[in-house]
């Protein structure tokens, strides 16, 4: 994928110790071969900072993620090769921690819980990928599933 990809990105120099070093400061973007942007952010004192914007590449947007220091901070939104949404996760520290939510291509809830330090807790509840309708509820500890719970929906059926 190197070959196919060129970089365009803004760079100043900075005293580092005994001589200069090149830091990314403003505008970066990641060009596919075709022309057609790949990523797309800002760097600041070298670092990605805000929302960079992740896409495939017929240039439909896949993801937008929040950065801090390098760090996804805030909200990760993923979307489907259509434009659907797919899936919002929230991250602190560069952790998943806080409401998660999965969607299905017609727009409907196919799953929500919550992390906390880049493990499942809590409740998650779990709906059919295609109708929508609850399937069952998980209890999470620390990423160990401990119980679950709700209509058992079978292949079936059932």
């Amino acid at each position: 994928m190197l070959g196919a990809v060129k970089h365009q990105l803004s760079v100043t120099l900075a005293l580092r110790g005994n001589g200069l070093s090149r830091v990314k400061n403003g505008p970066t973007q990641l060009l596919h071969e075709n022309g057609k942007i790949l990523i797309s952010g800002q760097h600041r004192g070298g670092k990605m900072t805000g929302t960079w914007y992740y896409y495939g590449l017929n240039g439909e947007v896949t993801d937008v993620v929040d950065y801090v220091n390098d760090l996804r901070h805030g909200e990760w939104i993923g979307f489907y090769p259509s434009g659907g949404l797919l899936e919002i996760v929230h991250y602190q520290r560069d952790k998943k921690h806080g409401l998660y939510k999965r969607f299905t291509m017609s727009g409907k809830i196919n799953l929500t819980g919550r992390y906390r330090q880049d493990k499942k807790v809590g409740l998650w509840r779990v709906y059919h990928h295609d109708t929508g309708e609850y399937i069952r509820t998980e209890k999470w500890d620390n990423d160990v599933l401990i119980g679950v719970s709700g209509s058992q929906w079978s292949e079936t059926g059932g």
